[in-house]
């Protein structure tokens, strides 16, 4: 079974429309897929949980980097799946860093004809209650918050064009600049203790 974990709103709705335009054109490969679609944030995360272990033979995550780290969350250590990324949103660093294409109509179709399975390592971060999986980059600090903030105001819109995009992007940045608020920062590297105040 062919099971699908979709940001519907990813790059302008972009996801969904790939989606629905795959399926259309390959209507031999409807019983095999169950499409679940995220409703709102940490969304994916919860699905992958579920679905992982329901006779999933690949799981084909269509959307963003932050849809893949979600759904990355989702697994635990012993599960073993893979996983199709089919990338549909704004930045796509991890589908560029890997040089997955930029067409995802077309990686689509590569998942179903012939592909290559490779095996990465994950970076992990631990927190105070949480440990936390990520493919490309962890922040902290400014870049945190401004990509915080920028996800929250990206969740609250239904379409934004790139222009504002960017627009929202520099505004946040400059913003955070000028009145964000230093943070005590504790930082633990292989054993030894790193304090950093008001940074």
């Amino acid at each position: 079974m062919y099971q699908w974990i979709v940001n519907p709103i990813a790059g302008n709705h972009l996801g969904s429309q790939v989606v629905q335009q795959f399926l259309d054109k390959r209507p031999d490969l409807k019983d095999q897929c169950s499409v679940n679609y995220t409703k709102y944030e940490g969304h994916a995360q919860q699905l992958a949980s579920t679905i992982i272990g329901q006779n999933t033979d690949i799981l084909i995550v269509v959307g963003g980097d932050g849809t893949l780290q979600e759904v990355l969350n989702g697994f635990t250590d012993d599960q073993n799946v893979p996983i199709a990324f089919i990338p549909t949103g704004t930045g796509n660093d991890f589908a560029r860093g890997i040089g997955i294409t930029k067409h995802p109509l077309a990686q689509l179709y590569k998942v179903f004809s012939e592909f290559d399975v490779i095996r990465m390592q994950l970076g992990v971060m631990k927190t105070e209650s949480n440990l936390i999986r990520f493919t490309t980059s962890a922040g902290i600090g400014l870049d945190a918050d401004v990509a915080s903030i920028i996800n929250e105001q990206r969740f609250s819109r239904t379409r934004s064009s790139r222009f504002k995009y960017t627009s929202i992007y520099l505004r946040t940045v400059l913003k955070q600049i000028i009145f964000g608020k230093t943070k005590n920062l504790s930082l633990n590297v292989d054993g030894s203790c790193i304090r950093m105040n008001n940074t």
